[in-house]
């Protein structure tokens, strides 16, 4: 069963928005339950709650910092791929020119052509066709691989070609992966928001418990709630937000190639 994603098509301020009403709102739920608890028990006291929430605040950071490391290694590991694969795709490209001119024009054609569709990865509406695109053109680089083989088994030349689309093919499908199973897992969002609702709510409870509630403290804790998380969510959603994997290392393949070409 593939693993829910966390919604791409929302823009990240809807999310910055539900996130501060979610945090305020749960604190205002919890005050008015407190409140109402000290009504009908007006001689129970809170001497444990302010430890409680101080706890529960802790634990929450822990869990934010837990997801903000999460969320980092695999954007730091989105950037390396793409730094990979263009690695990969110039190596066969340049080993390309070592084979007879008749082979090396009939494969640097399309590895040029898979490295403009390797670019269209990180458009969200455009990546299914380039994925189609990508591996109708590694096909017609491994058919051409398996000819030169075939007309030169015993050349060094080949085989170090040979060994370069194979690491191009494999960081080709890893690229191709990540984008479906490296996002960070709905259970998990899931999790995190249910721990925030909890703890805001905690917080109201024990403000309307000692009838000592400071809105403008409810609203800068909602606040740096709504920015942590946002900034995660960004730091997931590689292609939207302030915080894009950077294409420069294909640009300058491309450019590259189609220097060299001339």
């Amino acid at each position: 069963m593939p693993e829910v994603k966390v919604d791409e098509t929302l823009p990240l301020w809807v999310f910055f928005v539900a996130t501060l009403a979610l945090a305020v709102g749960t604190t205002e739920v919890g005050f008015r339950i407190g409140r109402l608890w000290q009504r009908l028990r007006p001689h129970q006291g809170d001497e444990a709650g302010g430890v409680m929430v101080g706890a529960t605040l802790t634990l929450l950071a822990f869990f934010l910092a837990f997801l903000m490391g999460m969320a980092t290694n695999r954007f730091d590991g989105r950037r390396a791929l793409v730094m990979e694969e263009a690695n990969a795709i110039g190596t066969v490209w340049l080993r390309a020119g070592y084979l007879p001119d008749t082979y090396s024009a009939l494969i640097r054609f399309p590895v040029e052509a898979y490295t403009a569709q390797r670019l269209r990865l990180e458009n969200d509406h455009q990546r299914a066709d380039a994925l189609d695109q990508s591996n109708r053109l590694m096909k017609q680089v491994w058919t051409h691989t398996q000819d030169v083989v075939r007309a030169y088994p015993n050349s060094q030349s080949v085989s170090l070609f040979v060994a370069s689309v194979n690491e191009m093919m494999d960081l080709g499908s890893r690229r191709a992966v990540s984008f479906e199973t490296w996002p960070i897992p709905w259970s998990i969002w899931m999790t995190i928001y249910f721990a925030v609702v909890l703890t805001m709510m905690l917080v109201g409870l024990h403000a309307g418990i000692t009838n000592d509630r400071n809105a403008l403290e409810v609203v800068v804790l909602g606040l740096v709630l709504a920015v942590v998380l946002n900034l995660i969510i960004d730091l997931d959603r590689p292609n939207d937000g302030m915080l894009t994997v950077s294409q420069a290392p294909l640009l300058d393949l491309l450019q590259q190639q189609a220097f060299f070409a001339r």
